[in-house]
């Protein structure tokens, strides 16, 4: 779990770093809930737990971030990929 939660740090730095419009509701959404999957992995809650999370930070990037346009979408499919492969793995936890 501490190498998917320093992933997860990792990721939502790059999501900074590329965020068009970090002030805008839906990236603060995606924001807090990358953060609260980061305390989820810190504190290793279950397996259920952390892939609902995930699903929830997936359907952000496919939808609200999407069109609020808070980054270009082919870095929002980049990080929704990146997700759904830390989804994956999150069954294998």
């Amino acid at each position: 779990m501490e190498n998917m939660r320093k992933e997860v740090i990792r990721l939502q730095s790059q999501i900074g770093d590329l965020m068009d419009n970090p002030r805008h509701p839906a990236a603060i959404r995606l924001n807090n809930e990358i953060q609260a999957l980061e305390d989820d992995l810190q504190t290793s809650r279950n397996k259920a737990s952390i892939g609902s999370r995930i699903q929830g930070i997936i359907s952000i990037l496919d939808g609200e971030a999407k069109r609020a346009e808070i980054m270009d979408h082919h870095h929002l499919d980049m990080f929704e990929n990146k997700f759904e492969d830390l989804r994956n793995r999150s069954r294998n936890l």
